[in-house]
């Protein structure tokens, strides 16, 4: 596999994860109740949050900031990139597997992004083994 499409991927996908969650995070940050993105509180029974104010914190921090960063260190072709997708795509899986355990199964988002993470975290993986045996040639 090449290195190239395994950059790339991974820039990719971490662009694309921060680009929804720094406006999303964002939003929940100002508006916590909800409203702004069409979700009720309640949502919110079975968690230790009476709002969304800190899952929109960690929404934009870890998922937002988290994949930009991500994806301008594929950009540049940092050395550490590719553990940095692996980290990103554990997180994003994380993520998810808390929210489910708090809020239930209740979207199909949760499972494109629970995907979305294991391809992340796989492509990170592969991007380290195919960089080890090129510098190893």
């Amino acid at each position: 596999m090449s290195i190239n499409l395994l950059r790339w991927s991974a820039f990719w996908l971490s662009l694309v994860l921060a680009v929804g969650a720094l406006p999303c995070g964002l939003i929940l940050i100002v508006d916590p109740s909800g409203g702004g993105m069409g979700m009720p509180l309640s949502m919110l029974e079975h968690s230790p949050f009476d709002d969304f104010r800190i899952p929109g914190l960690v929404l934009f921090t870890v998922n937002g900031l988290g994949g930009l960063v991500t994806a301008w260190a594929a950009w540049r072709d940092e050395r550490w990139a590719p553990q940095a997708a692996v980290v990103m795509g554990v997180l994003l899986m994380g993520w998810i597997a808390v929210q489910i355990l708090m809020i239930d199964w209740g979207s199909w988002l949760q499972t494109l992004y629970l995907v979305w993470g294991l391809l992340l975290a796989q492509i990170g993986y592969w991007w380290i083994k195919v960089k080890r045996t090129v510098e190893q040639q």
